[in-house]
């Protein structure tokens, strides 16, 4: 797995995504690979302003890809997903993931907190032959 750690600034359309004002915000690209080649990647976005993330070194991808894959979802009320098949080329796409398939699979998937903040965005990119669906639902109060 190969991570990489942006802080970029805001603009509008982070504004709107995020659906409040952050000033920076944590961008996380993720490779995941099997037998040498790239198999999968994610591209998250993290807001800066909520307070779990006071604990992470945001510049240390061990606690980073800790924080999204774990840490971050105890603090998520709801979790909206939506899944699409796309061909071609995505914007945040490693070409590795094209000599594949140009068929994949794109999960979108958007945190928030129990005042309705969004927390993150992430999204998943998964070539066709490479999907494999386990779901888990978070738990009820």
């Amino acid at each position: 797995m190969n991570v990489f750690l942006f802080l970029k600034q805001a603009a509008l359309y982070t504004d709107q995504l995020f659906e409040r004002h952050i000033p920076i915000l944590l961008s996380v690209n993720t490779y995941y690979f099997a037998d040498g080649k790239c198999c999968a990647q994610s591209y998250s976005t993290v807001a800066t302003d909520i307070p779990s993330i006071n604990q992470v070194d945001m510049l240390d991808k061990k606690q980073v890809s800790q924080f999204l894959a774990d840490d971050i979802y105890k603090e998520t009320k709801v979790a909206s997903i939506e899944i699409r098949m796309l061909r071609g080329k995505e914007e945040h796409i490693c070409d590795d993931l094209l000599e594949e398939s140009d068929v994949y699979m794109m999960v979108s998937e958007k945190l928030v907190d129990q005042k309705g903040n969004v927390l993150c965005l992430n999204k998943y990119y998964i070539p066709f032959q490479n999907i494999n669906i386990h779901l888990k639902s978070l738990p009820i109060d």
